[in-house]
């Protein structure tokens, strides 16, 4: 089954950018693995910000593979200079549109 994965990501205090995209199972469950670990924090829970001290890979190695943050990496909006915090992750079934119009 498909799904259309809706990401929303601060990248300079209340300037927020967004990525909706399709994904498969197997990907939802990854998105789902790291809102677990990253939900946990109140700011900055992935920093990719130019000034950001500390790196996803560096601030969940304990909790996440490598892989896995490269492969949700892929996933969230980047915007310039980057994103410091995914603000919210929802998802739903994909719908296959039929225009008629």
């Amino acid at each position: 089954m498909e799904y259309t994965l809706f990401i929303e990501a601060d990248w300079n205090d209340a300037d927020y950018i967004t990525e909706v995209i399709t994904v498969d199972e197997k990907t939802l469950n990854l998105v789902k693995k790291v809102c677990k670990v990253i939900g946990k924090e109140k700011r900055h829970n992935w920093p990719l910000h130019e000034r950001s001290e500390i790196l996803p890979k560096e601030k969940y190695k304990d909790f996440l593979t490598e892989d896995e943050i490269d492969e949700f990496e892929e996933l969230v909006p980047h915007g310039d200079p980057g994103i410091h915090s995914i603000v919210e992750i929802k998802y739903a079934p994909k719908v296959n549109w039929k225009k008629v119009l």
